[in-house]
């Protein structure tokens, strides 16, 4: 969450906005970090289960690690 935080105030001091501004842009900050987490969860998800030739993904619990490249 800490690194989270110094991002977020490197994009505020990188791009102008007022302080009135604030609360929305990290809504909208917060709101596309959410959406890309669940996107990269959600990934990880399916190149397990297809790693695993499952359909299930309880059969992915405990077996390791599956390497995700920005490429899938």
């Amino acid at each position: 969450m800490l690194s989270f935080v110094f991002i977020f105030i490197f994009f505020i001091e990188k791009n102008i906005f007022s302080e009135d501004d604030e609360p929305i842009v990290r809504k909208i900050w917060e709101d596309k970090t959410r959406i890309a987490l669940n996107q990269q969860l959600t990934r990880a998800r399916k190149r397990a289960m297809s790693d695993r030739n499952t359909t299930n993904i309880m059969d992915c619990i405990n077996k390791g690690p599956v390497l995700i490249n920005n490429d899938d």
